[in-house]
């Protein structure tokens, strides 16, 4: 093993889980200092009953407010609006209860109800130095791992691109895993978000800044995922198969929120950008394209990542095995078998290249990736090439 000249590991999320974990809720979030809070939500979760599942368990702690119209990706213009209504509302910090989409909402408000200004102002890396108001954060879904990451990436509708935000100080003060929450998650959902979780977890895996600590984390959460995937799609109700699934979802939310990623987010983030896709259907469809392309750089690592799960096969064989069973895990949760079968127009693929070529999950992937690297990968999804190590 060689010693890095230097690595590290930050956890500033405090983790609770289990089955009756709701009922610590007050408790928490009076340690928090949060006595009044604003919930922030989604109309799927508030149709499911969840929130007044959640309220249930509050105690003495108080709702001043509930904003339920967060829709997919976090719209900038959403996000400003959300930030207005907790400014107004008297709350000592937020709830966020959904999925990715609805935990980054809160945490690109939090910036504003915070620090004042714009939103804007903060883009990029370590922007925000300073401590936000409490956030707590339970996830109704698990793939996003933004109960623990120190991301938050927002989309900005009329530039048709994602805003991405990195700050220790953007991470959850408190994430909640109640497996309770996620079995109303239908088939697609659990799918989409699943493929996201198992795709953070790779690159961590492989990412030029990964260490021993993320190594396990991500390690674990591939074979959970790769495992439990399938079961909590056909039987969603199962509440082992969702807890075991929150896990490996937050498990590689540490791991990628500390070695970040790599190509396959790169291009997911411009394709969710200019075409509005989901972004775990994208990193579903891309993910054994990424790895494929990274091969020759991660063969190693691919073939111990092989050898975890007892995948056969010898050298780059069994690497390639691996990203073969990637593949077929997302056939058999029924995404597209190409970009193209995904309603993908072909003369989109350079303006993605493009994008995807200065985004900054590039600059942690393991190899070298430029627009015509990334156009060659793309090309290959858009036509479901075979993966046969050649990319």
């Amino acid at each position: 093993m060689l010693i890095p000249e230097f690595s590290s590991f930050l956890l500033r999320t405090r983790i609770i889980m289990g089955s009756e974990v709701l009922a610590t809720l007050p408790d928490e979030l009076a340690r928090l200092g949060m006595g009044k809070i604003f919930i922030v939500t989604d109309e799927g979760v508030s149709s499911a009953g969840l929130i007044e599942y959640m309220k249930e368990y509050l105690g003495e702690i108080q709702v001043v407010g509930t904003f339920s119209n967060v829709p997919a990706d976090s719209p900038l213009k959403v996000v400003k609006s959300l930030s207005e209504e907790v400014k107004v509302s008297g709350a000592h910090g937020m709830v966020a209860m959904g999925g990715g989409s609805v935990i980054d909402a809160a945490k690109g408000a939090n910036i504003e109800f915070s620090l004042g200004g714009s939103i804007l102002d903060y883009e990029g890396a370590g922007l925000i130095d300073s401590p936000l108001k409490p956030l707590a954060a339970i996830p109704t879904t698990a793939g996003s791992g933004s109960e623990v990451s120190a991301f938050t990436v927002i989309h900005h509708q009329e530039e048709k691109s994602k805003l991405s935000f990195f700050s220790p100080y953007l991470c959850p003060d408190l994430a909640v895993l109640a497996p309770k929450m996620t079995v109303t998650m239908p088939g697609v959902l659990t799918a989409e978000t699943g493929m996201d979780a198992l795709t953070h977890a790779f690159e961590a895996y492989l990412s030029t800044e990964a260490n021993y600590i993320t190594d396990g984390l991500a390690l674990q959460a591939i074979a959970d995922i790769i495992e439990y995937l399938p079961l909590a799609y056909v039987r969603g109700v199962d509440e082992e198969f969702r807890f075991r699934m929150a896990l490996a979802s937050t498990s590689a939310g540490l791991a990628f929120s500390n070695a970040f990623v790599g190509c396959v987010h790169a291009l997911a983030h411009a394709m969710g950008g200019i075409l509005g896709l989901p972004h775990g259907r994208i990193n579903g469809m891309l993910l054994p394209y990424g790895l494929e392309f990274n091969l020759s750089e991660v063969e190693k690592k691919l073939c111990q990542a092989a050898g975890y799960l007892r995948i056969e096969g010898e050298g780059r064989e069994r690497a390639i095995n691996l990203i073969g069973r990637v593949r077929s895990l997302a056939k058999d949760l029924g995404f597209p078998a190409s970009l193209q079968e995904a309603g993908v127009e072909e003369e989109k693929l350079q303006a993605i290249a493009e994008l995807a070529s200065v985004d900054g999950a590039i600059f942690t992937n393991p190899k070298e990736a430029t627009q015509e690297d990334l156009l060659k990968v793309l090309e290959k999804a858009h036509e479901g090439g075979e993966i046969d190590g050649v990319l």
